[in-house]
C-alpha cells in the first residue's frame, strides 16, 4: 500500500519550494508510512509534520537539498519549517532511471501537473522556489513544465541568458506569480547534489535579490 504525496513539510508557511519529479519508491521502506490506508486527514497531518516526527526520520534525499539550501542561508531548512517541498507527481514510483517505459512515466507526470497550480496556491508563504533536475535525458523539469504547463494554467519565462543547466525563471500559475531559480543537476544526481549545491553558490547573491514581485506582471 502506498499513500499520495503531493508535498512534504508546512505548506501554508514556507517561504521556500524545492521542486521535484515525484516522490522515491524509498519513501515506503523502512516503516516510515503505514502499510494500510489513511483517512484524509490524518494525511494531511502527517504531511505537514513529515520533516518533525521523530520516529519517522524524513527520507535522507532531502538532506542533500538541505545541504544546498544552507549556501544561500543556513536557516533555509525543512525542520524550521521555512522549506517545504512538492513534486509534479504525487505517486511514488521506481527510479526514473529504471522505469520500463519513459513515455508512459512521461504521460503520467504530464497529466499530474493538473494538481500543481493548487499546489502552489496553497503555499500562501512561499517566495521562492527552486527547481532541479531532468523528467528524462532530453528534458530537464523546467523545461518540462515549460512544454506542458500551459495545459492546466502554468507558464514558465526565462529571466536571463545564462546557460540551459542553470538559470533564473518565472513560474505564473492561474493569477499568480513565483521567481525560481533552476539547477539542471538535482539531489538525485551522482555526485549526491554537490552539483546542486555549487549552483546555488554561485548564483548566492542573484538568489537573495528575488522576491515574489521581482519582474511578476503578465
Amino acid at each position: 500500500m502506498t499513500h499520495p504525496i503531493p508535498f512534504f513539510g508546512n505548506l501554508e508557511k514556507a517561504e521556500i519550494l524545492t521542486v521535484g519529479l515525484n516522490p522515491a519508491p524509498g519513501e515506503f521502506q523502512n516503516e516510515r508510512w503505514p502499510r494500510t490506508s489513511i483517512a484524509a486527514e490524518k494525511l494531511a497531518e502527517r504531511l505537514l509534520d513529515y520533516f518533525l516526527i521523530g520516529d519517522f526520520p524524513p527520507h535522507p534525499w532531502f538532506e542533500k537539498w538541505s545541504r544546498a539550501l544552507s549556501q544561500v542561508d543556513e536557516n533555509f531548512q525543512y525542520q524550521t519549517g521555512r522549506v517545504a517541498h512538492i513534486d509534479l507527481s504525487p505517486r511514488a514510483t521506481q527510479v526514473v532511471s529504471q522505469v520500463s517505459s519513459i513515455e508512459v512515466f512521461n504521460a503520467m507526470i504530464r497529466h499530474d501537473l493538473r494538481w500543481l497550480p493548487s499546489l502552489l496556491e496553497l503555499a500562501k508563504s512561499a517566495r521562492l522556489l527552486f527547481v532541479a533536475g531532468a523528467v528524462n535525458k532530453q528534458k530537464y523539469l523546467i523545461e518540462f513544465l515549460a512544454k506542458y504547463g500551459q495545459e492546466h494554467q502554468i507558464s514558465v519565462f526565462r529571466k536571463d541568458r545564462g546557460k540551459r543547466s542553470v538559470g533564473f525563471y518565472e513560474l505564473h500559475f492561474r493569477a499568480h506569480c513565483l521567481p525560481v531559480f533552476f539547477s539542471g543537476s538535482g539531489p538525485s544526481a551522482r555526485d549526491r547534489g554537490a552539483r546542486l549545491a555549487q549552483n546555488i553558490s554561485d548564483n548566492r547573491d542573484a538568489i537573495l535579490k528575488l522576491s515574489p514581485a521581482w519582474a511578476c506582471a503578465w
